[in-house]
């Protein structure tokens, strides 16, 4: 008898034991559930309010862009154009096709983000950092890119056409056969930036730094760009500081040793 209630003395705790055990996985199964649901149901409504944003300026849609992004979500075709995204963290984001018109990216970081064949004519890009960002066949005509950092990046055949990259680094940057026509350069570091079949024409390239004649002959229609030029204010343009454009443009065809050892196919 008295074995029998020792017996039942000490069972007792252990089959508190296991109950509370089994308890406390049945509750950790039903937080794991409720987190994993409450983490979907937050990307849910983060996509909504982007899918939503476009031309919202209250800033909402840069953090619900933020937040997706954090959980590798794609936002390859989206539609963000006039919308308020300075000071947006997009490191490394797809936005591949994304509509990006007139979009305020002041200050905002897409490093090595992916934008190829993205809209971005007429967006403020001012203080951007774009290194080594993939560009290619962006459309940028008209984009505001003033002190933009494009370090490396990638914009073969990117749209450039009046787009203002006055004080921007281009260092390294690939421009192949980038549409430049009446782009402001002005100040702009070109360092062994690569130019191949860009085109120049009545690209302004005031007081541009560290490019090269050999750089310069690799583009298309460089005879036709403005290297000496100054902003006229009642014009509101820039207009060429002549004789001293013509005599830097002849110079540059005097110069035999920096013709590139094949001619340049301006023709694609």
């Amino acid at each position: 008898m008295t074995s029998q209630l020792l017996q039942r003395h000490t069972a007792l705790p252990r089959a508190q034991k296991f109950l509370c055990a089994l308890c406390s996985l049945t509750c950790l199964g039903f937080s794991y559930h409720s987190t994993k649901f409450g983490g979907e149901h937050k990307i849910f409504s983060n996509w909504n309010i982007v899918k939503e944003a476009k031309g919202n300026q209250s800033g909402v849609a840069r953090l619900a862009v933020e937040r997706l992004l954090k959980n590798d979500f794609s936002l390859e075709g989206v539609n963000l154009s006039n919308t308020n995204l300075r000071l947006a963290n997009f490191q490394k984001a797809d936005l591949r096709s994304a509509n990006l018109q007139k979009a305020l990216l002041w200050y905002a970081d897409l490093q090595e983000a992916l934008l190829w064949y993205a809209d971005l004519q007429e967006a403020y890009l001012s203080d951007v950092n774009l290194q080594e960002a993939g560009l290619r066949a962006v459309n940028l005509q008209k984009a505001y890119l003033s002190n933009a950092d494009l370090q490396k990046a990638n914009l073969l055949n990117a749209n450039l056409q009046k787009a203002n990259l006055s004080y921007a680094n281009l260092q390294e940057a690939g421009l192949w056969y980038a549409n430049l026509q009446e782009a402001v350069l002005e100040k702009a570091n070109l360092q062994e930036a690569v130019l191949t079949g860009a085109n120049l024409q009545e690209a302004v390239l005031a007081e541009v730094e560290k490019l090269t004649h050999k750089q310069i002959k690799t583009a298309c229609f460089w005879e036709k760009a403005i290297y000496k030029a100054e902003w006229n204010d009642d014009k509101q343009t820039w207009i060429a500081i002549e004789p001293d454009n013509t005599n830097f443009i002849e110079e540059l065809k005097k110069d035999k040793s920096s013709d590139p050892k094949e001619p340049v196919d301006c023709k694609i």
